[in-house]
């Protein structure tokens, strides 16, 4: 069982006793028109804050303490701390929200504080996606919680699970149906299987609909979360001043390929790799790459970063599954998302449709009749079978 070191509360916030309340606080010297930030202020005393803010103006990032004053029944001391606005990413929101938990745990700790107790920050009007901010908790309190005193750490939350409001609907769902049954049975409308399976069918329908709602945001926060943790493996790689982007690239990608190497052959049985130890001239082989190619991709020493298409290929022959494939694209530039065209957004399309272990030659096919050219553009259309 993964060990988390916060606990979840599902409460009202004001509900809590803990040292020190956090809360997204405005860059402007007074509260939000709504939301958390203004119901702080009014509980707190709004004269109070105002006193306290004293006309300051905060930039995103910052922290500032306070005493509790009229909350002071529940909390010791207020943080007020100015998370960012999520715009798509590109501005390093998640690195900032995260940067906010651990310099409000640096400074409990300090603070020689006991208890904390913190919203799901930036999660309402700021923009982020409730599961997303979540995840943005639980990796910056569980990598900073253990080189700070013990103190107990609370993450309130009022909202469901999936697996709850999925429940509430189902049932709901199966209510609606029993009803409009005895509604239509009573008015003499539902005289033959046929009616009767029309209303299933739309029971059925809302819990589809909401089905496929849940999967695609889960696919979405899974998503992100790998971003997330790549932008940080390289963050921590680069905390040597010695190490360069380049050799974080090449360092990831090698590790990648020699792991497959280094794997059973199992899936190859029966073809023409059946008694073949997995290694890069394999790989080679599969996509018509040159053999020194990737040689050099698969030596953690080089200094070159291959390019994307080159990548991309290798990760098909490799067979990789959805997050590791998407891991060894953005190992090319931690920077630059996956899929980022329309191109890439069609192979992934394939490869859902018809599976990562359909193998190369019949998912580079499929590509080449849908966008018109091989996945390796210096290729020819293939016409060779390189995997059986």
């Amino acid at each position: 069982m993964e060990k988390h070191f916060f606990r979840i509360v599902h409460d009202d916030i004001f509900n809590i006793k803990a040292d020190a309340l956090v809360y997204s606080a405005n860059t402007r010297p007074c509260p939000a028109e709504y939301g958390l930030d203004l119901q702080v202020w009014k509980r707190a005393g709004m004269k109070n804050m105002f006193a306290d803010r004293d006309g300051r103006v905060f930039e995103i990032g910052h922290l500032h303490i306070s005493r509790a004053f009229d909350l002071s029944d529940h909390f010791k001391w207020i943080f007020h701390v100015v998370t960012p606005l999520f715009m798509g990413g590109s501005y390093y929101e998640e690195d900032i929200l995260c940067e906010c938990y651990k310099k409000c745990l640096r400074k409990a700790n300090e603070l020689k504080l006991n208890s904390i107790a913190f919203p799901v920050l930036a999660s309402g009007f700021l923009n982020f996606n409730m599961y997303d901010a979540f995840d943005i908790a639980q990796q910056a309190i569980d990598e900073i919680a253990p080189k700070l005193r013990k103190m107990d750490i609370m993450i309130v939350e009022l909202s469901r699970s999936w697996a709850d409001d999925y429940d509430k609907l189902a049932n709901f769902t199966r209510e609606y149906v029993d009803r409009k049954m005895e509604e239509m049975i009573a008015a003499g409308e539902l005289d033959d299987l046929e009616e009767r399976a029309e209303v299933l069918t739309e029971g059925e329908e809302i819990l589809a609909n909401y089905d496929a709602a849940r999967k695609e945001i889960e696919k979405h926060r899974s998503t992100r979360l790998i971003y997330r943790q790549v932008k940080e493996e390289r963050k921590r790689y680069l905390s040597d001043e010695t190490k360069t982007d380049k050799e974080f690239s090449h360092e990831m990608i090698a590790k990648i390929i020699n792991e497959w190497c280094d794997a059973k052959n199992e899936e190859y049985a029966g073809g023409r790799y059946e008694r073949e130890k997995r290694s890069p001239s394999m790989l080679a082989d599969i996509t018509g790459l040159d053999k020194k190619t990737l040689t050099s991709m698969a030596v953690t020493t080089g200094k070159s970063v291959p390019k994307r298409q080159t990548l991309l290929a290798v990760a098909v022959a490799m067979k990789l599954p959805k997050e590791k494939r998407l891991r060894f694209m953005l190992y090319s530039d931690p920077k630059k998302e996956y899929p980022s065209n329309a191109n890439e957004e069609t192979l992934e399309k394939i490869i859902e449709k018809i599976g990562i272990n359909a193998g190369y030659k019949q998912i580079t096919d499929e590509y080449y009749n849908k966008v018109g050219t091989t996945l390796l553009p210096s290729k020819e259309k293939p016409d060779k079978e390189k995997e059986k």
